[in-house]
């Protein structure tokens, strides 16, 4: 069972908790310059079966994940801080980091391990990469895109896959250049308002 994520995972439990729920337990080790692409757990033929993650920090250096909404949100795990719990059908990335969140630049040596725990249980056909085909996603990152700095733009542009790449950029200015001639345009009929009004027609 594999992923388009990078890094390297080992499930080891798989089972019924206590309520009933099942659950999937797996060991996640990411090196420095590995990343988890966006993605989202989310079963479409039975959303309520759609799984939570819950990442759990055990070594190595902090996490950080972003989760899309209408802002992209920043979470650190790290030995003070150790886990966190990312809804269902919520789109998020994570990356190695070092424990300045000003930074993602850590030596080539350095990696963290987490446990990401699954309930329900993890099942491959839940998982779903960012791509366009998911249009209100895309585009709502895109928004995010647009209004980020030149570092927040290559930091969302390393979270998508590469093939994905490419094609939201020149989307994100696709998207800039049809604003820009909006603007213009709305710019000239008001200029052409006024002129009308001075004249009083």
């Amino acid at each position: 069972m594999y992923t388009s994520e990078q890094g390297h995972f080992k499930e080891f439990a798989r089972g019924v908790n206590y309520e009933g729920k099942s659950f999937t337990c797996i060991f996640y080790f990411l090196r420095d310059g590995e990343v988890s692409y966006f993605h989202k757990l989310h079963n479409a033929n039975k959303p309520e079966r759609s799984p939570e993650e819950t990442w759990i920090w055990l070594a190595g250096r902090p996490v950080s994940l972003y989760t899309k909404d209408i802002n992209l949100t920043q979470k650190v795990i790290n030995e003070d801080n150790k886990d966190t719990t990312i809804p269902s059908n919520t789109w998020f990335a994570a990356e190695v980091t070092n424990g300045n969140q000003n930074t993602t630049k850590v030596s080539k040596d350095e990696f963290s391990l987490v446990n990401c725990h699954c309930t329900p249980s993890f099942t491959l056909s839940s998982y779903h990469d960012l791509t366009e085909n998911y249009k209100l996603a895309w585009e709502s990152l895109i928004d995010i895109y647009q209004h980020s700095t030149e570092d927040g733009k290559k930091n969302i542009e390393k979270f998508l896959l590469m093939e994905e790449r490419e094609k939201f950029v020149k989307a994100s200015q696709e998207v800039s250049c049809q604003e820009s001639k909006q603007l213009s345009l709305g710019l000239f009929f008001l200029t052409l308002s006024l002129f009308f009004f001075r004249l009083g027609i």
